[in-house]
C-alpha cells in the first residue's frame, strides 16, 4: 500500500519535469498515515467480506458498493452507480472520480466488488498478520488497498492534484453479457485516462505487465446411426464420438507447446440422444452398446497471450474439425470473454516505476509475474487503450478458492539481532542488526539502535546464516501406514497423499531448508502452489513436474515434450540419461536425444537437470548443454574437468540417500528395482560417493552445488550430507554452506532473490546453535526459520 501511494504521484509527475525527490517530506506522511490506520483497515476489511457478494447476489453487490461509495465521497470523489441493462442480469459497477491538475496523467483504478461465491456462516477469521475469509485478498483487500492509499496521500496533501478515475465492477467473476454493455463503464473510464492500475491479490516480488485472455470453444460433431457391427464401414462410418476423438487428439497434438497457449477440455458427451447446456458446461447421454453414436459435443476454454495467437489457434481448430472422419461431420464455435493484455513497453515502464519506488522504500525489487501464472481479468478490456501493471493489491492468494487471505506483512518491521553472521557468500560479520521489511532485508548495520516501529528478535549467541537450498529432492515419498514406500495402488487416497507430502515440506522447512528443487512428480505443482499462495507452511518449491524417461521418442518427440511441461508450469526440465544406479546405471538416452531435450528447455528460458551415473551419460549432458547432472557415481576425472569447461553445475550426493535406503531396506524391499541386487549394489558404491565428491572438489572451476536427493525417511534430514562432505570427502564447512546457499540459488536462477544475506534479497534467514563454520554439525540445531520475511520458528 505505501509502494502505491508513493508510486501514484510519482506516476503523476512524469513529463512535468518535476523531480521526484521533492516528495520525500510527503512520504514520510504517508507511510505515518498508513501505520496510524493499520487496525482501520483491517476493520474496514472485515466489514466489506461480511457482506455477501457473488456476482449473482446483485443485492450483496450492491450493499458493499455503498460502503465504499460513502468513502470515496468522503475524500471528495464525485461518484455514481454505473447500472447495466436488465437484460445483463448484472448489480452494475460503482465509479468515482477526481478532476486534479490539468495535463497531468490521468490514472484508472481498476477493482471489483464481487466474489465468486457467498460465504457460509462466519467469513472474516483474523491469525496473526493473516486474513481469511471469502473475498478477503480477491479482491476487496485490493478495495481497501486503493482506499486507504487514496487516504495516506490525502492526510500528505498529495492527493488533490491526482487526476483518478476508479471503476469497482460488480461482475468480475463472473461477466454479464453481452460484454460490450458489461464492461461499458469500465470502457468509457479508459478512454478519459492515460494508465490503468488494477488491484488483483498480489505478492511481495513481483507485478503483472501481461495477462492471458480467455474465449471458449465448442465442437458439435455428427455421425451415422447404425448398428456397431458396421463401423468402420463404408455405409455406417465411424459415428459421432470417434470423430470428436479424433478432433480433440488432434487438437493437443498440434497446439500444445506454444508459449504462453493452452487448451483444455472441460467436458463432452456423446450418443445417440444427448443434451447439452453450454451455460451450465453440462450434459446428458444414452445410447446403446451395439449402436454407433450420432452425436457429441465437448467444450472448453483458450488462454492466449494476445489476439495474434488466439486467431493463429483458432485457424488451426477451424482447419483440424474440416477433416472428417468417413461418415461424419463437425462443426466448431468460438466465444470471446477477456481479451489478452499482451506485454508492451509502456506496460514495462509502469513496472520500472514500481521496482523503483519498492526498493527505494526497502520492500525489494519487483519483477514481472509469468503471465502463465495469471488469469484474465478486467485490465485485459482496457489493455488496447491504455498501459496498465496489475497485482498490486493485498497479499495474498487463493482467488477462486473457498476461503482467501490477505496478509499484512508489506510494512511490517522486524529487526533480527545476530552475533555472528555468515552471510552465504563466504563472508562473516559480528554483531549486526539485519532490518527486514516485510519480505525483504532492507539494512545490515553495526547493532544497536531500533528503528521505530520495529519488532526485535535477539538471537543471542546463536549464528544466523541464509535458508538453506535443496538442489534435489522428493517431497511426495513418504512411508504410507503399512510403513511401507507409497505406490499408487497401496490404497492411499490423493488427499492422503498430498497430506504426507505437505507433512515432508513442513519438516524440510524446520530442519532449514526454505528453498528445494522437487524432481520429480506431477502433484509438486499443487504442493509448490498451495505452499506459494495459499498459506501452507513450507519451503519455496521449483520443480519439473513429471521427469522424462522414455528412451524411445524421437528428437522432435522430446522437444514437444518439453513445450508440454513448459505449459505445464514447470519451473525445469528433469531427464533420466542414464538407468538407476540399482540396474547399472549406464547411458540410456542417446547424445542426440539430449541434444534435442536441453536445446528446446534452453530455448523455452528453462533450466535442465539431468539423472546420469556413468561417465558416458555425464559427459552426453555436458556436450548436450543441459545445466546441471545429477549423481555422477562413476563419474572420471575427464569427465569433471569437461563439466568445470562447459559451465554445468554437479551435485554428488554423499551418503544421505544410499544410508536412508539400506536402514530403510524392509520398508522399500520389493518395491519396482528395490531388489536384493539392487540393494547390493547400493552397498557397494556407498564408499565411491564421497570419494567422487573429493575428486569433484578438487577440480579447478567446477560447481559444485548441493542437492541430497532426499527421499521417504530422509525428509527433515537434509543437512546430513553437508556434514558428509565436510567430514569424509574433506569439504570446508564454509565452502559447503557456501555450496548449500548462494551457489545453489544461482545453479536455480535464483541469486538475485535467495542464497545469501544482503540488502533486496528475500528474508530466508537461520540460526542454529553454534557455529557451522568450524562445527558443520551445529546445521542440525536449526532453532530459527524466517521465510520471505515471516517467522515459522523461533
Amino acid at each position: 500500500m505505501i509502494r502505491l501511494a508513493v508510486v501514484l504521484p510519482i506516476l503523476s509527475l512524469l513529463g512535468t519535469g518535476i523531480a521526484a525527490q521533492s516528495l520525500d517530506r510527503k512520504e514520510q506522511r504517508v507511510r505515518a498515515s498508513i501505520a496510524a490506520a493499520r487496525e482501520e483497515q483491517i476493520t474496514y476489511l472485515q466489514r466489506v467480506v461480511d457482506i455477501p457478494s457473488s456476482t449473482l447476489n446483485l443485492e450483496g453487490v450492491r450493499k458493499v458498493g455503498a460502503v465504499f461509495r460513502a468513502s470515496l465521497d468522503s475524500l471528495g470523489f464525485t461518484t455514481r452507480w454505473a447500472a447495466v441493462p436488465d437484460a445483463v442480469g448484472r448489480a452494475g459497477h460503482l465509479v468515482a472520480e477526481q478532476r486534479g491538475k490539468p495535463g497531468a496523467v490521468r490514472f484508472l483504478l481498476i477493482g471489483h466488488l464481487d466474489t465468486v461465491v457467498d460465504p457460509g456462516g462466519a467469513n472474516f477469521v483474523r491469525e496473526d498478520s493473516t486474513a481469511r475469509a471469502v473475498g478477503g485478498a480477491d479482491m476487496k483487500g485490493g478495495d481497501v488497498v486503493i482506499l486507504y492509499a487514496l487516504k495516506a496521500l490525502q492526510a500528505a496533501g498529495a492527493l488533490r492534484d491526482l487526476n483518478i478515475t476508479i471503476v469497482f465492477t460488480g461482475d468480475e467473476e463472473h461477466p454479464g453479457e453481452p460484454l460490450a454493455d458489461a464492461r461499458r463503464a469500465l470502457i468509457e473510464a479508459a478512454q478519459q485516462s492515460d494508465v490503468a492500475l488494477a488491484f488483483e491479490a498480489g505478492n511481495r516480488s513481483d507485478a503483472t505487465v501481461a495477462r492471458r485472455g480467455a474465449s471458449n470453444w465448442r465442437v458439435a460433431t455428427t455421425g451415422r446411426q447404425a448398428h456397431s457391427a458396421g463401423v468402420f464401414g463404408e455405409n455406417a462410418g465411424y459415428g459421432a464420438i470417434y470423430e470428436l476423438a479424433r478432433i480433440v487428439d488432434a487438437f493437443r497434438a498440434q497446439l500444445a507447446g506454444e508459449q504462453y497457449l493452452t487448451f483444455n477440455v472441460a467436458t463432452a458427451v456423446g450418443g445417440t440422444d444427448i443434451t447439452y447446456d453450454t451455460v451450465a458446461v453440462s450434459g446428458t447421454a444414452a445410447s446403446k452398446l451395439n449402436i454407433i453414436p450420432s452425436h457429441a459435443v465437448a467444450q472448453g476454454d483458450l488462454r492466449f497471450i494476445s489476439d495474434a495467437q488466439l486467431q493463429r489457434t483458432r485457424a488451426k481448430m477451424r482447419a483440424i474439425v474440416a477433416q472428417h472422419l468417413p461418415g461424419t461431420d463437425a462443426s466448431i464455435v468460438f466465444h470471446d470473454e477477456y481479451p489478452a493484455m499482451s506485454p508492451t513497453p509502456g506496460n514495462a515502464r509502469l513496472l520500472a516505476v514500481y521496482d523503483s519506488a519498492s526498493q527505494a522504500l526497502g520492500y525489494g525489487a519487483v519483477a514481472a509475474l509469468d503471465p502463465g501464472r495469471r488469469g484474465a481479468g478486467d485490465i485485459s478490456f482496457v489493455a488496447p487503450l491504455i498501459d496498465g501493471l496489475d497485482g498490486l493489491g493485498a497479499l495474498g492468494s487463493g482467488s477462486h478458492a473457498p476461503v482467501v487471505y490477505a496478509q499484512d506483512t508489506a510494512s511490517a518491521r522486524t529487526v533480527l539481532r545476530a552475533a555472528t553472521l555468515l552471510d552465504g557468500r563466504g563472508g562473516v560479520q559480528h554483531n549486526v542488526d539485519i532490518l527486514v521489511v516485510g519480505s525483504r532485508i532492507a539494512r545490515i548495520a553495526p547493532g544497536g539502535a531500533k528503528p521505530a516501529g520495529a519488532r526485535v528478535v535477539d538471537l543471542g549467541d546463536r549464528t544466523v546464516l541464509p535458508g538453506l537450498i535443496d538442489a534435489h529432492t522428493h517431497p511426495v515419498w513418504y512411508f504410507n501406514r503399512q510403513n511401507r514406500l507409497h505406490t499408487g495402488n497401496d490404497g492411499d487416497t490423493p488427499a492422503q497423499s498430498m497430506l504426507a507430502a505437505a507433512a515432508n515440506a513442513y519438516a524440510t522447512l524446520m530442519a532449514g531448508f526454505t528453498t528445494i528443487q522437487s524432481v520429480g512428480s506431477r502433484s509438486d505443482g499443487d504442493l509448490r502452489d498451495w505452499i506459494a499462495t495459499q498459506g501452507l507452511p513450507g519451503p519455496r518449491i521449483l520443480t519439473s513436474l513429471e521427469p522424462i524417461t522414455d528412451r524411445t521418442l524421437s528428437a522432435d518427440s522430446l522437444r514437444v515434450l518439453v513445450r508440454q511441461r513448459k505449459a505445464e508450469g514447470a519451473d525445469l526440465i528433469k531427464l533420466f540419461a542414464s538407468a538407476s544406479i540399482r540396474e547399472g546405471g549406464q547411458q540410456t538416452l542417446s547424445d542426440s536425444q539430449l541434444v534435442a531435450a536441453c536445446g528446446e528447455a534452453k530455448a523455452l528460458g528453462l533450466r535442465t537437470l539431468v539423472h546420469a551415473h556413468s561417465a558416458a551419460s555425464v559427459r552426453a549432458a555436458a556436450l548436450a548443454g543441459c545445466t546441471q547432472v545429477e549423481h555422477g557415481i562413476f563419474v572420471t576425472q575427464d569427465v569433471l574437468s569437461l563439466l568445470a569447461a562447459r559451465g554445468t553445475y554437479f551435485d554428488p550426493q554423499c551418503a544421505l540417500v544410499f544410508r536412508n535406503y539400506l536402514d530403510n531396506r524392509a520398508r522399500y524391499q520389493g518395491i519396482g528395482n528395490y531388489t536384493d541386487s539392487g540393494f547390493a549394489v547400493m552397498e557397494r558404491v556407498l564408499p565411491l560417493a564421497a570419494q567422487d565428491i573429493r575428486m569433484a572438489l578438487a577440480t579447478p572451476a567446477l560447481k559444485v552445488v548441493y542437492g541430497t536427493d532426499a527421499v521417504a525417511g530422509a525428509h527433515g534430514h537434509n543437512a546430513e550430507d553437508l556434514i558428509c562432505r565436510v567430514e569424509r570427502a574433506g569439504e570446508a564447512p564454509m565452502h559447503a554452506i557456501v555450496a548449500a546457499t548462494s551457489l545453489n540459488a544461482e545453479a536455480l536462477g535464483l541469486g538475485d532473490r535467495i542464497g545469501a544475506i544482503a540488502p533486496g534479497l528475500d528474508a530466508d534467514i537461520i540460526a542454529v546453535d553454534g557455529d557451522p563454520s568450524r562445527d558443520i554439525r551445529a546445521l542440525r540445531r536449526v532453532s530459527f526459520v524466517m521465510k520471505s520475511g515471516r517467522i515459522v520458528l523461533c
